[in-house]
C-alpha cells in the first residue's frame, strides 16, 4: 500500500506520537504528497478527542481546515526534535475535536448515500476550479458560497438535486476540513466530494453510540431534507 518513503515516514510518526495516542486510520493523498492520520486521543472522559494529522511536502489548497499541519521534511538538523515537539499531547490537544451525533449522523447517512451511488457535489468558482489546488481557498469565506448538490457518483449529468441547507452545508464542510470526505475535481467545475471509508468505518466502530441517524437529521436540518435524499435514492434505484 506504501512506498519505502511513506512507509519511513508513517514509522517516525508513530515513533514521536503522544503516549496513549492511537492512530485510527492512514490515508494518501491522491498525488501521494500529503499524508493524512486520524488520531484517537487518550481521555477519560465518555465523549472522544480526535485529531486529523496532515504531512505533507506542500501547504493545504484547505485554509480554514481543522487540521494539525506539518510539512515534511523539516528543514534543519532539528527536524525530530521538532517533530516530537509537534506530535507531543499538548500540542495534540489544541487541535483536538469531538464528534457529535449530529455529526456522525451526518458522516453515517453519507455512506447510506454512498452505497446508493449519490455523492454530495459543490459547483466552485472559475478560479477555484482551474487553480487545481495550487491555490488555497477559505472553507468559511469560500467554499461556504458554493452551490450544494446531491448526485449519481458515476454520472451527475444523469441526476443532479440542487441542496440548500446553510446548516448541512456548514457541517460538510468541517468535516471536510477534518478529512472525513476527501475532493475529486470534475467538469463544469464540479468538486465530488467522497466519504473517507478508510476512517469512517472505525470511527464508527470506536464510538459506537447507539442513536437514530435519521432522527438526528430530521431534529437538525428538518424533515424537508431528510425526504428530499430519500427521494435521490429512489432516483438511482
Amino acid at each position: 500500500m506504501f512506498n519505502k518513503e511513506q512507509q519511513q515516514l508513517i514509522n517516525l510518526i508513530y515513533h514521536y506520537l503522544a503516549p496513549g495516542s492511537q492512530v485510527v486510520a492512514v490515508n494518501y493523498s491522491g498525488n501521494k504528497n500529503s499524508i493524512y492520520l486520524l488520531i484517537k486521543l487518550p481521555s477519560s472522559k465518555k465523549m472522544l478527542n480526535w485529531v486529523t494529522l496532515r504531512v505533507g511536502n506542500h501547504p493545504s489548497w484547505l485554509d480554514d481546515s481543522y487540521q494539525l499541519k506539518i510539512t515534511w521534511p523539516i528543514n534543519g538538523k532539528n527536524s525530530q526534535l521538532e517533530l516530537e515537539s509537534k506530535l507531543g499531547l499538548q500540542n495534540l490537544q489544541k487541535y483536538s475535536y469531538q464528534l457529535s451525533n449530529f455529526e456522525l449522523a451526518v458522516l453515517k447517512q453519507s455512506l447510506i448515500l454512498n452505497h446508493a451511488g449519490l455523492i454530495w457535489l459543490l459547483r466552485m468558482s472559475e478560479t477555484m476550479a482551474q487553480s487545481h489546488k495550487n491555490k488555497s481557498f477559505s472553507l468559511i469565506k469560500d467554499f461556504s458560497k458554493l452551490s450544494l448538490f446531491l448526485g449519481w457518483r458515476n454520472n451527475y449529468n444523469h441526476f443532479l438535486l440542487p441542496i440548500n441547507c446553510p446548516q448541512f452545508l456548514r457541517t460538510l464542510l468541517e468535516l471536510f476540513g477534518k478529512n472525513f470526505w476527501f475532493g475529486q475535481f470534475s467538469s463544469k467545475q464540479m468538486l465530488k466530494l467522497l466519504p473517507t471509508q478508510q476512517w469512517l468505518d472505525p470511527v464508527f466502530q470506536i464510538e459506537n453510540r447507539k442513536f437514530s441517524w435519521q432522527k438526528e437529521i430530521a431534529q437538525n436540518l428538518g424533515l424537508n431534507f431528510l425526504e428530499k435524499t430519500a427521494y435521490a435514492i429512489k432516483q438511482v434505484e
